[in-house]
């Protein structure tokens, strides 16, 4: 066993060593089946009256029941471990996943995510379920049955031990071989997946663009691919399990062949004989139990990397050691940041500083890759500064745990996620005990009321997954409507009209300005009408702020705001050039 996978079956350990006394136990009932077995055939062989054999006939009946319970009992506590390495492994790799993925770009990806928390913790319980007790069965109960074989005959049991200890030897061999191909067969799995889940998402991109063909040949091309890995996989299976096959039958059958020329020379008695073949055959079948879960050594260790790399893996932002108290005010201030990304030679932000006082609406525009999106992943602590601080009330927030900050700043960003269920079931994501009223008021906040009071089932009308049975437009407002539910004095609108129409932006316009005064608001914006109204407006161009002011003051000085509302209330349609905003 590999240190990550001794490491991760810290907990699982007392499951895993009953679940092997299981195992030992059959065996120790196996050997004596055998014991019983040998005894009635060697008085059947010595011509003893049938009235002699009760005994032995009878305790191998009865010993036979008692496999059957012993049997059942081990699958019982195998199924035990199985559920607990789920439930020890998930609950582990859930929160991790959650403090990990969607911070920092491109570092995990849903597809990776999904075959970790899935096919690797499957593949996992089967090792410690099934490979791990079948190991220290047939180590200990093999051994056992090879010593209670060398009572009766010595040189046999010498000859089944030999063959019993090759068979390790083979199976380490093996592993040292396969362990690359295991890990790459489970790497290709995910790139499979995770290019199977892309085409899925955008198979009205790939129809629109007449793409489906040349994805669809894409996709057959990474299933050979993973077709040949799994063959090269099983052919070595294959080979291993005949090399050991032939180790197993060929050690039996010289055990046999042994036993048999010492009784013919009358070494040995007819119970001798029998017992040792009848062990030595019990030996081996704890080594072919062993040899049947081989595979599942082989995905095990294949799967344990990718587990302890997620659990291992760190936020951009960790948790701080001694985190500060929510303070009591909600000021934001950006001091001096700089932000670069990794490797990117540009910062994205540059020396910013702005305040956001309480109750206070201001707005940041900018061309594209100005940096907007940074500053609000700045302010969500997804991502830190690599010189200057961002503030709230007064304190870093990277002194202030993630949990105390969120519950401060409410955020709706540019790709709003809704939840399979209902509105209301979105809804109350901000506010679990939220009251019919406030619901009302929410969606009242939001522009949403006429549309909900417009459908069949209200507010139980179900969204479909990632609410795709509602409009863009339809899920910024859901997600404006939780954000204000949510009560938190900051709200963060990232982007959140950059993919829909006019109505709907129109809509998430008016919701913007219901909602000045009762929060304090930054408000990340492509198209300047909707922010044509805050306190300020801040100005990026190249991660530096340019300009700062409001709507009116800002045109007035005719600097890159005043070109951008020109440009974007032109009635051209010509793509622009690069320098139109020179």
């Amino acid at each position: 066993m590999s240190r990550v996978l001794w490491n991760l079956s810290r907990p699982l350990r007392p499951a895993i060593a009953l679940a092997a006394c299981g195992q030992l136990a059959v065996s120790a009932c196996n050997a004596g089946l055998a014991l019983c077995l040998a005894w009635a055939l060697a008085g059947l062989f010595e011509g003893q009256p049938l009235a002699a054999l009760w005994t032995p006939l009878g305790a191998f009946l009865g010993l036979t029941l008692l496999r059957i319970a012993l049997n059942g009992g081990a699958e019982v506590l195998a199924m035990r471990v199985a559920g607990l390495t789920r439930q020890h492994l998930r609950q582990r790799l859930l929160p991790q996943v959650l403090r990990v993925a969607g911070q920092a770009p491109g570092e995990h990806d849903s597809a990776g995510l999904s075959t970790t928390l899935i096919h690797n913790v499957e593949a996992l319980q089967a090792y410690y379920s099934r490979y791990i007790p079948a190991v220290i069965g047939a180590a200990l109960g093999g051994s056992g049955l090879l010593v209670l074989m060398a009572l009766f005959d010595p040189r046999s049991a010498l000859v089944a031990a030999v063959g019993a200890l090759s068979l390790p030897f083979v199976d380490r061999l093996w592993l040292r071989w396969r362990r690359p191909s295991a890990g790459g067969l489970f790497a290709s799995i995910g790139r499979f997946s995770a290019h199977l889940l892309d085409s899925l998402r955008g198979v009205t991109t790939l129809k629109a663009f007449n793409a489906q063909d040349r994805r669809r040949d894409a996709l057959r091309d990474q299933a050979r691919d993973l077709r040949r890995q799994a063959m090269e996989v099983l052919h070595g299976i294959l080979m291993r399990n005949g090399v050991t096959g032939l180790l197993s039958l060929g050690g039996l059958a010289l055990v046999t062949l042994l036993s048999v020329q010492r009784a013919g020379a009358g070494e040995l008695s007819a119970f001798a004989l029998f017992a040792a073949v009848l062990l030595a055959r019990e030996a081996f079948r704890t080594l072919e139990k062993l040899d049947k879960t081989f595979h599942v050594a082989w995905s095990g260790n294949g799967a344990a990397a990718p587990v302890a790399e997620l659990l291992a893996a760190q936020p951009p932002v960790p948790e701080p050691a001694r985190p500060e108290p929510l303070p009591a005010g909600h000021e934001v201030a950006f001091e001096g940041v700089t932000f670069r990304w990794p490797g990117s030679e540009a910062p994205a932000l540059q020396n910013l500083s702005f305040t956001l006082e309480p109750g206070q609406c201001v707005a940041v525009v900018g061309p594209s890759g100005a940096g907007k999106s940074t500053l609000a992943a700045l302010l969500m602590r997804f991502i830190a500064p690599q010189e200057g601080r961002v503030t709230l009330g007064g304190v870093d927030v990277r002194q202030l745990r993630s949990a105390d900050l969120y519950q401060r700043v409410s955020g709706v960003f540019q790709q709003s996620v809704l939840l399979h269920g209902s509105l209301e079931d979105n809804l109350r994501m901000g506010a679990a005990d939220a009251s019919p009223e406030a619901l009302a008021e929410a969606c009242r906040l939001a522009s949403l009321e006429p549309w909900v009071a417009s459908l069949p089932q209200g507010l139980t009308t179900p969204v479909g997954e990632g609410g795709n049975r509602l409009s863009g437009g339809q899920r910024q407002r859901v997600a404006i409507a939780r954000a204000w539910l949510k009560g938190a004095p900051i709200l963060l609108l990232d982007e959140a009209t950059a993919n829909v129409d006019v109505a709907s932006e129109a809509h998430i316009g008016a919701a913007i300005e219901r909602l000045r005064g009762q929060r304090s608001m930054l408000v990340i914006a492509h198209r300047l009408a909707t922010v044509r109204h805050a306190d300020r407006i801040l100005v990026l161009d190249k991660g530096r702020l340019v300009e700062s002011g409001d709507h009116r003051s800002l045109l007035a000085h005719q600097g890159l705001y005043a070109r951008l509302w020109a440009l974007q209330h032109a009635h051209e349609t010509q793509p622009l050039s690069e320098g139109a905003l020179a």
